[in-house]
C-alpha cells in the first residue's frame, strides 16, 4: 500500500513524522473522510468548501493549486492501492515546522456494503462519559479528536454500531462518527450547527436537498425526549451514507422517510 505525503509516494508503512508535528504534539490540523467511486471523490466541492473554511480558521496558508493536485494524486494513489473502484480517502492536513501546510492523502479499499441501504437498522446507545464543546472549532473536523474516539470506545464496549455525543448542555450533538437526524411527523430535524455538532458533508448534502424535495427540514437543539418521541432515526456520513437506527433506549423506530431519502438522494449518486 502507498499514500502521497507533501509531494511523494511512500510506502504506507514508512515513517513520516518527527515528535516536534504539531498536529501529533497539540492537535493542530484537520481531516476529510471522503468516499471514492471510480477514481472520483463523491460530494468534492463540499468536501473542498469545509476543509477551506477549517484552515481559515486555523490560519493554515493553502497554496492555490493544492486541491487540485489532491484530486490528480487521489487517482493515482487509488491505482496504486488497487481501489479505483471503491475506496475510502483520508486527506489529513496539518501546519509544518516552517508554517507551512503539510497532509497525508491515504486511499483504501472500501466494501460493497458503504454502497447500500442498511436492511438490518443499527443499534444506538447513548455515551455520558464526555461531552462534545460549542466554539468556533466545533464544526471542524480536527485532528484533536478525543471526545469522539472516547464515545466509539463505549459503543464497541457496549456491543452497538454507534454512540450518541451530548453537548455541554446535555443536548444532542451527534454520534461518535456521524450526524443525526430524526423524523417526528412530516418534518426532518437535526441538530443545528451551534450545537456542536461536526458540520458534515452528507449532512449538508441531505438538508440541501431534502428542502427541493420539498421536506420540512429543522435544525434546532435536540435532547433524549425528542429522540424518544421521533417516528425514525437514522445517522450519516460521508462513508456511510444513511444508516436507519432500529433501537436506542429500548424503542424499536421505523425506516420510510430514511429509506426514500436514500433512494432519492444516494442510490444516484452512488450507481
Amino acid at each position: 500500500m502507498k499514500l502521497f505525503s507533501n509531494g511523494q509516494f511512500l510506502d504506507a508503512d514508512q515513517p513520516l513524522f518527527d515528535a516536534a508535528n504539531r498536529s501529533f504534539r497539540y492537535g493542530e490540523g484537520l481531516f476529510e473522510t471522503i468516499k471514492v467511486l471510480n477514481a472520483a471523490p463523491l460530494l468534492w466541492p463540499l468536501h473542498l468548501e469545509r476543509l477551506e473554511q477549517g484552515l481559515q480558521v486555523l490560519q493554515i496558508h493553502t497554496p492555490s493549486e493544492f486541491f487540485s493536485i489532491m484530486v490528480a494524486a487521489l487517482k493515482e494513489l487509488c491505482a496504486y492501492n488497487g481501489c479505483s473502484a471503491a475506496a475510502r480517502a483520508r486527506l489529513a492536513v496539518y501546519r509544518k515546522a516552517d508554517d507551512t501546510l503539510g497532509y497525508v492523502l491515504e486511499a483504501t479499499p472500501l466494501a460493497p456494503d458503504a454502497f447500500r441501504f442498511n436492511e438490518t437498522g443499527w443499534n444506538l446507545a447513548l455515551c455520558t462519559d464526555v461531552r462534545k464543546q460549542q466554539d468556533a472549532l466545533s464544526n471542524l473536523k480536527t485532528a484533536n479528536y478525543l471526545t469522539y474516539l472516547m464515545a466509539a470506545r463505549f459503543a464497541a464496549q457496549k456491543g452497538v454500531d454507534e454512540a450518541l455525543v451530548l453537548n455541554g448542555e446535555n443536548g444532542i450533538c451527534d454520534g461518535s462518527r456521524t450526524n443525526i437526524f430524526m423524523v417526528k411527523g412530516n418534518r426532518l430535524y437535526t441538530p443545528a450547527l451551534r450545537e456542536g455538532c461536526i458540520a458534515g458533508v452528507m449532512r449538508r448534502y441531505l438538508l440541501e436537498n431534502a428542502r427541493r424535495m420539498d421536506l420540512a427540514v429543522v435544525e434546532t437543539g435536540i435532547d433524549l425526549k425528542d429522540l424518544l418521541q421521533a417516528d425514525e432515526i437514522f445517522m450519516t456520513n460521508a462513508i456511510q451514507g444513511i444508516r436507519w437506527v432500529q433501537y436506542f433506549e429500548g424503542r424499536e423506530y421505523g425506516n420510510d422517510l430514511s429509506r426514500q431519502l436514500y433512494s432519492h438522494l444516494l442510490a444516484t449518486i452512488y450507481s
